[in-house]
C-alpha cells in the first residue's frame, strides 16, 4: 500500500522534473551558443585583425619585395596551387564521365541544390574553381552540363550583387579614392556586366554541344606551367 502510494506521487514530480529540465534546455543552449559568438566575434578583435591586415599593406606598398613574401607565405602558395588545379581537373573530368546528364534545373531538388552549394566551399582552397567545382557537383547529382553552369552562375547572383552593393556603399559614402567624376567608374561597370553576360551565354551554348575537355586540359598545362616555374627556381 505505501509502496503503491509512494510510486504514485513520486512518478509525478519525476515528470515534472524532467519536463522543466527539457523546458530550460533550448534557454541554455542559446545561452551557451551566445557566450561563444561572442567569446570569437568580439569587436574588438575584429578591429584589431583589420589594423594589423591594414599596417602590413601599407608596409607592402613601401616595401613591395615584401608583398611577394607575403602572397608565398599566406595567400597563394605556389605547390598548393598546382596541387589543386590537378585535382580540380580530376574532379571536372570524373564529373563529365559519371554523370547521368539528364535533369535541367527544374529537376534539381533540394538535397541536390544544397550539395552543390556545399561544393562551393572548397573554392577556399587556393587551385580550385568555384564556377568549375560547382558545374561538377551538378554534373554528379544527374544536371546535363548546360543546366550545371546555369545553375552554377544562378548561385554566384547573390555573392556578387552583394558584393557590388557593399563597394557601391563604400563609394556614395566617400570611402573610396573615387572623386567628382563618376562616368569611368560607370563606364566600367557597364562593360563588365555586358562582357560578363556574351561569357556566359557563351559557355552556355558551348556546353550544349561539348565536354568539359578543353577546361581539364587548360588545368592540367597550367599546373604543369607552375610546376615548372617551381622547378626552375
Amino acid at each position: 500500500m505505501f509502496r503503491s502510494a509512494h510510486s504514485r506521487f513520486s512518478v509525478p514530480r519525476l515528470r515534472s522534473a524532467s519536463t522543466a529540465a527539457t523546458a530550460a534546455a533550448p534557454s541554455a543552449l542559446v545561452a551557451a551558443l551566445d557566450s561563444a559568438t561572442a567569446s570569437f566575434l568580439r569587436p574588438e578583435d575584429l578591429v584589431g585583425w583589420r589594423q594589423d591586415l591594414d599596417a602590413r599593406l601599407a608596409r607592402i606598398q613601401q616595401h613591395p619585395e615584401q608583398g611577394l613574401g607575403f602572397i608565398e607565405e599566406h595567400v597563394r602558395q605556389a605547390g598548393l596551387v598546382a596541387i589543386m588545379l590537378l585535382v580540380g581537373a580530376s574532379i571536372m573530368w570524373l564529373a563529365d564521365r559519371w554523370g547521368a546528364q539528364l535533369r535541367g534545373v527544374d529537376d534539381l531538388g533540394p538535397a541536390g541544390a544544397l550539395g552543390i552549394g556545399a561544393a562551393q566551399a572548397l573554392a577556399l582552397v587556393p587551385g580550385i574553381s568555384r564556377s568549375g567545382v560547382s558545374i561538377s557537383a551538378g554534373l554528379f547529382v544527374g544536371l546535363d552540363r548546360a543546366s550545371a553552369a546555369r545553375f552554377s552562375f544562378l548561385m554566384a547572383t547573390p555573392v556578387i550583387a552583394g558584393a557590388g552593393l557593399y563597394e557601391l556603399r563604400k563609394v556614395v559614402g566617400g570611402g573610396t579614392a573615387v572623386e567628382g567624376n563618376v562616368v569611368p567608374l560607370v563606364v566600367g561597370l557597364l562593360a563588365a556586366m555586358l562582357s560578363g553576360f556574351a561569357a556566359i551565354h557563351f559557355l552556355l551554348r558551348y556546353l550544349r554541344t561539348n565536354s568539359l575537355a578543353v577546361f581539364v586540359a587548360y588545368r592540367v598545362l597550367l599546373a604543369a606551367l607552375v610546376i615548372v616555374s617551381l622547378l626552375a627556381r
